[in-house]
């Protein structure tokens, strides 16, 4: 499509003013690699650069205001769709033993004189321990609690902590390991971690034994579909 020189030289005046490319390229309803060629050797004066650039910082501060909306409507979609789903599964008895094995097999001990789970959050401290719960006929008699704390925590304040959050009376802690500080990064909000003990082999083993089957089978079954290609 061809353009008059009329055009041309008013999309150079605008072009001085401070207009974009691509504001020129929707005015005249051309592609922005014509307007390009048409303004190459345009001279912009401080006003126009000074125009231009609080056009292009808007349309940046636009695009990734976009961008975060866009996340967050994800994220909420996301979140959504996972409490659906969890909500609709019924945690029995033997669901509750395996994924306590799962997260147990990630974060806990592989001695299985009994079972030790250590962690700083306090979310799978207590998820944990629920799972066990829920799993198995504990004897609370039978936990222990042991805090890992730097030397700025108050031990009594942390012990409580850990306490409330998993269930463990502060009389069946332990002494407390203070573990070594630098003191450079010192971070009051820490809680510490928990050293969750529970003394009890056989169900150490169990635990043990249910990861290990479970992983397994995924691999068997993998390698009995790489089998059927074959066969």
């Amino acid at each position: 499509m061809s353009y008059s020189l009329k055009i041309v030289n008013q999309v150079r005046t605008l072009r001085k003013k401070g207009f974009s490319i691509r504001e020129l390229a929707r005015k005249i309803g051309s592609s922005p690699d014509t307007v390009s060629h048409w303004v190459k050797n345009v001279q912009l004066n401080n006003d126009a650069q000074t125009v231009l650039l609080q056009k292009r910082k808007a349309a940046q501060e636009k695009g990734r205001a976009v961008v975060k909306n866009n996340r967050e409507k994800e994220r909420i979609q996301i979140t959504k769709t996972a409490y659906e789903l969890v909500n609709k599964i019924i945690l029995s008895r033997d669901l509750a033993k395996l994924c306590c094995s799962l997260i147990y097999w990630c974060e806990g001990s592989k001695d299985t004189s009994s079972v030790r789970f250590t962690n700083s959050n306090p979310k799978l401290i207590r998820l944990f321990i629920d799972l066990l719960r829920k799993g198995y006929k504990v004897d609370e008699k039978k936990f222990r609690g042991l805090v890992h704390i730097h030397e700025y925590h108050d031990d009594a304040v942390q012990k409580k902590y850990w306490s409330n959050i998993s269930g463990i009376p502060v009389g069946q802690f332990i002494k407390s390991y203070i573990k070594p500080h630098t003191a450079k990064n010192q971070r009051e909000s820490y809680p510490g971690c928990l050293a969750v003990y529970y003394y009890d082999a056989k169900l150490a083993k169990e635990l043990t034994a249910i990861y290990n089957t479970f992983t397994n089978r995924g691999v068997s079954q993998r390698q009995a579909g790489t089998l059927q290609k074959f066969t």
